[in-house]
């Protein structure tokens, strides 16, 4: 399936996936692994009972290039279509957004109702006000349960309390084997050289294939392909083993269009780590950042600076406690295994010698990404530092 040119809702996936992971990256060191999409899904349907300055910053800070009905539709049908593909054969994609609301907690109907019809979002009571430990408890294990067990304890201890009224939560799970398996056999194990010079050992998964690959001056751009061709892997491997920091200073969803386009089939002998990654973070720094810090404040009296989501309840009463996202991602010679939670809380006051053939070895650090071809949408972005277990 050739690659196609990013739909306009994967263009805003695709812009936000780039401004998060650059804010993200300038503030934490070694691996990183987030799906931006599954944390944009949460936020967008916090937005749709956004207003005021809280909706414009939110407008900005998200990077939305649609609006209103055309943006919620936009990523409904995305999720549609993710849920569609995994429906059956080699591919197993999940993804689902709820919304757990305080029981008795009033929203407006319009609100909910374009959660249901645009999201699917299930509408689920909980009693955060008497448990809140139990409602922490039964939102993670939703999480759990749909990420085949990969994400676990979504909330933190204290991250729901007896003042959240509103969570609003998405999970994607992602298990795909390779279009073209790497064989065991072929598998050795050899230096990974860290950005600093230093090395550690790494098992190097290798076979000679074709693959979609673009060469340049600064790096090297692979597009490995899932079974039935509409997901891909991309990996991109600066030439140096120190230039992971200026790839990550000038990527952005433009280059990444750039770099796709320029893709064509070669048989390129691969040589890459089989690693494994758990990352955890809370996203709320790095969205105020990003220009929406109205959204995590409201005052006794609200003011202009403060949260407004009178979308959702008609009342100035209920402000984003916290965002929260863990994530998974496994690859190996058969292919990849990736989980993403999201969960916004809104409170009241997730090789052969080169010869003819390219060389496409990735023992210094790079940045990969899991991708829907179909639509250009990115579901998933990290960086490999160090493929060694204690990375």
């Amino acid at each position: 399936m050739p690659p196609a040119s990013a739909s306009p809702i994967a263009e805003t996936v695709n812009d936000f996936t780039c401004a998060l992971f650059a804010q993200l990256s300038r503030e934490k060191s070694g691996n990183l692994f987030l799906s931006p999409y599954c944390a944009l899904s949460a936020l967008a349907m916090t937005y749709a009972g956004a207003a005021g300055v809280t909706e414009r910053e939110m407008r900005r800070a998200l990077r939305l290039r649609l609006t209103g009905e055309s943006l919620h539709a936009g990523l409904g049908r995305l999720a549609q279509g993710l849920r569609e593909l995994g429906g059956g054969g080699a591919v197993q994609l999940v993804t689902a957004d709820a919304l757990w609301l305080q029981t008795g907690f009033p929203l407006e109907a319009a609100f909910v109702e374009t959660l249901r019809r645009l999201y699917g979002a299930q509408a689920l009571e909980l009693d955060f006000r008497a448990d809140p430990e139990g409602a922490g408890r039964r939102i993670n294990s939703w999480a759990e349960e749909l990420t085949r067990g990969k994400i676990r304890d979504l909330i933190p201890p204290g991250g729901v309390t007896e003042d959240t009224r509103l969570a609003l939560t998405n999970a994607v799970y992602l298990k795909a084997p390779w279009a073209a398996p790497f064989m065991e056999e072929a598998t050795e194990e050899s230096p990974f050289i860290l950005a600093d010079g230093n090395e550690v050992p790494a098992p190097l998964m290798r076979q000679t294939e074709s693959f979609g690959l673009h060469e340049d001056a600064g790096l090297q751009c692979l597009e490995l392909a899932y079974a039935g061709g509409a997901l891909s892997m991309l990996v991109l491997l600066p030439r140096r083993a120190d230039g992971l920091t200026a790839l990550e200073a000038s990527f952005t969803a433009e280059r990444l269009a750039e770099l796709t386009a320029r893709l064509e089939p070669r048989r390129v002998a691969v040589a890459l780590p089989r690693f494994k990654l758990t990352s955890g973070f809370s996203l709320a720094g790095a969205l105020g950042a990003l220009g929406m810090p109205s959204a995590f404040r409201l005052s006794a009296t609200p003011g202009p600076g403060d949260a407004d989501f009178s979308g959702a309840t008609g009342r100035r009463d209920l402000f984003i406690g916290s965002v929260v996202q863990k994530a998974f991602v496994a690859v190996d010679e058969a292919g990849t295994e990736a989980a993403a939670a999201t969960a916004a809380l809104l409170a009241e006051l997730g090789m052969p010698a080169p010869g003819e053939i390219p060389v496409f070895r990735a023992d210094h650090p790079f940045l990969f990404l899991i991708r829907d071809r179909r639509s250009g949408a990115v579901l998933f972005i990290g960086r490999l530092a160090d493929p060694s277990p204690a990375g």
